[in-house]
């Protein structure tokens, strides 16, 4: 065994086994994997049940159907009462002979209309069930544009009951037991083998830099995401409008001529169309790029503002894909991909530059929350990851403050807060904290207080194009909170009502605490949630809660590494971070109260508990106790973290998508 054992140290010691065969290798195990694991009953079938064959759809009425296929006794007068009325919906039964049903196929039609979505029921009873056994039951859709829907059954079935609204007809029905590689199952089981692998093998290299690790997992975990979202809209919060926004600026005119794809996604409009298996979703995204063909009638006026700028990746993804002329689900696809680049590269960076609290940043950035919008459109992203990068480059600079400040270490500190702030205003208040870098880090007392007059004016003039517009708004308000919105009446309530508008304020922070910090908001996949299939193994869901929750505290208490040179940040600073906290999310409640809150109420609408996500690097700065010591080996400590990190990322895009979306 030792010689075994020996024999494998030294031909993966050799850096072209190590870095590029054993990645093949588990290429190879992969697809075994996929072909002997998850096609393994469809082999075991003789060859003329292999692949897709028609069947025969009788179309029965309820009392037709014998007691156990209905699942309750009609007595004959039922029978005959019920034969005189018209039938409430349709039925059709689908006699089954062979051994396995791997997924059914079904066709549809409406007389009237060849758009929009046909709801149905699949009942069916297994062949080797037990005796008495009655029908198991799945819930379908079918794109009428399509015209076909598939249904993941995966069981030894002898009848197949189809259940639709009346005025739906199914045409026709297949049984498919084609042996067909699914390339999302395999794409994210290659890609967590080898992030496991590569921790592994890179073990001593990510304990000197964790800022490694992160990347591996971030671009790994990342790119499935991406590509296991469906090229559609409203999987995260107003994706729909993310991208029609940055999509009108990949045009790079102020009128864009969109196509009808374009359009339909930013309105919505297939926000019920989500599809469960890789045939649905072949087909959906060939509908949408027909559409892209299409332009619409609907032309837009878009204007570049600065809080735009979070777009800009997210735009050059789509402008790159339209001028390589890929098919439009593409197009969407490297849209999201860029948002991702710009978020797992900015945090690579904020992580890299800290002196300390790197596992705290990284865990952090790897909230499945987080990496849901970076994944998709969203400017939430570029909000997240220049926070962390500002925050960190101002505890690294607290940290030592007896060094001098390099100029461009104080720029980029400055770039990045402004940068942060740019989509979201009720941030600006982070710029603050450069207010309190120590005379100590500055050349001269000419270059400490040009520095911060600089910061001075520039918050000024950041926060009064956030504050003033305010005052001169007659109504004004998010039409999504309610008629009774109105800035401007608001804004009167609470200049007339301070103490009232405080206490206001005070309750409602504090009542939601607990679910913003410790509950929900890690693993807040709200538009996802409604949308997992009947195969997803959605009972991993609370341990991957729990276990993201112990990481977070877990690294808040023991994330005790600091380079050398560097000390503890001092109370003080603490207490001002603690200020600029305080003042940011009474910024965040405020502007939700204008702008989405009905005038004089005593509840505020419309926030999240991800808008707190920015603030978390700061909270932990002040959190982190300073009595408890971790001698803990690095290569151990980032090795446990990250791979806990890696388990819960990977883990969400399985449950929430791969076995959602791509059955």
């Amino acid at each position: 065994m030792s010689r075994l054992w020996e024999t494998w140290k030294h031909w993966t010691a050799i850096p072209w086994v190590r870095w590029a065969v054993l990645p093949a290798l588990l290429a190879v195990l992969v697809f075994l994997v996929e072909l002997l694991g998850f096609h393994a009953k469809q082999l075991s079938l003789p060859e003329e049940q292999r692949g897709k064959a028609p069947v025969t759809v009788e179309q029965v009425r309820r009392e037709a159907l014998t007691d156990q296929e209905r699942g309750y006794t009609m007595t004959e007068t039922d029978k005959q009462a019920a034969a005189a009325l018209p039938a409430e919906q349709n039925i059709y039964r689908i006699r089954v002979s062979q051994g396995y049903t791997n997924k059914l196929a079904l066709e549809m039609k409406h007389p009237n209309r060849e758009s929009g979505l046909a709801r149905y029921t699949i009942k069916y009873h297994r062949a080797d069930g037990m005796e008495g056994e009655g029908f198991s039951e799945l819930d379908g859709r079918c794109m009428l544009e399509i015209g076909e829907d598939y249904t993941k059954i995966g069981e030894r079935v002898d009848t197949i009951l189809v259940m639709t609204d009346a005025d739906i007809e199914v045409t026709g029905a297949a049984l498919d037991n084609s042996v067909s590689l699914n390339g999302h199952r395999m794409l994210w089981m290659y890609a967590a083998a080898l992030t496991a692998y590569l921790l592994m093998a890179g073990r001593h290299i990510i304990g000197r830099r964790l800022e490694v690790g992160f990347l591996i997992i971030g671009l790994a975990a990342g790119l499935v995401w991406v590509t296991a979202m469906p090229a559609n809209t409203d999987l995260t919060w107003d994706d729909g409008i993310h991208f029609g926004n940055a999509n009108a600026l990949s045009y790079g005119t102020n009128k864009v001529e969109h196509s009808e794809a374009e359009y339909l996604l930013s309105q919505f409009a297939f926000r019920e169309q989500w599809l469960d298996t890789t045939e649905d979703q072949a087909a959906y995204a060939q509908i949408i790029d027909e559409l892209a063909e299409d332009t619409s009638e609907q032309a837009a006026y878009y204007t570049w503002e600065l809080c735009d700028i979070g777009y800009t990746t997210q735009s050059l993804g789509i402008a790159l894909g339209r001028a390589l002329g890929l098919p439009f689900h593409w197009q969407f696809i490297l849209g999201r991909m860029g948002n991702m680049l710009l978020y797992i590269g900015v945090c690579y960076a904020a992580i890299k530059v800290a002196v300390q609290f790197k596992a705290v940043i990284a865990t952090i950035a790897l909230l499945p929350v987080a990496m849901s919008m970076a994944c998709n459109y969203a400017y939430d992203p570029t909000v997240i990851a220049f926070s962390l990068l500002g925050c960190s480059l101002f505890i690294t600079e607290m940290s030592r403050p007896d060094k001098r400040m390099d100029w461009k270490r104080g720029a980029l500190m400055l770039a990045a807060f402004c940068i942060a702030s740019f989509p979201k205003a009720v941030y600006i208040p982070m710029i603050l904290l450069l207010l309190f870098l120590p005379k100590t880090k500055f050349a001269d007392k000419k270059a400490h207080i040009g520095f911060k007059v600089g910061v001075g004016l520039i918050f000024i003039i950041m926060m009064s194009s956030f504050v003033v517009p305010v005052f001169f708004l007659k109504g004004g308000g998010d039409a999504r909170g309610g008629t009774e919105v109105n800035t401007a009446e608001q804004l009167s309530f609470v200049l007339h009502n301070p103490m009232a508008y405080a206490k206001v304020l005070t309750r409602n922070v504090i009542a939601s605490s607990y679910e913003y910090l410790i509950d929900g908001t890690r693993l807040d996949f709200y538009y996802l949630a409604g949308k997992t299939s009947a195969e997803s193994p959605t009972a991993l869901i609370p341990l991957l809660n729990l276990l993201s929750l112990g990481l977070l505290f877990y690294v808040l208490f023991t994330d005790k590494h600091r380079e050398k040179g560097t000390e503890a940040l001092k109370g003080s600073t603490k207490w001002w971070m603690l200020v600029a906290i305080g003042g940011i999310v009474a910024l965040i409640w405020t502007a939700l109260y204008l702008s989405f809150t009905a005038v004089g109420s005593s509840r505020i609408l419309g926030v999240q508990g991800r808008y707190y996500i920015p603030l978390f690097l700061l909270a932990a700065a002040i959190l982190s106790p300073r009595h408890i010591k971790n001698d803990t080996n690095p290569v151990r400590y980032n090795g446990l973290v990250l791979g806990l990190n890696a388990m819960i990322v990977f883990g969400c895009v399985w449950t929430y998508l791969t076995m959602s979306f791509w059955l």
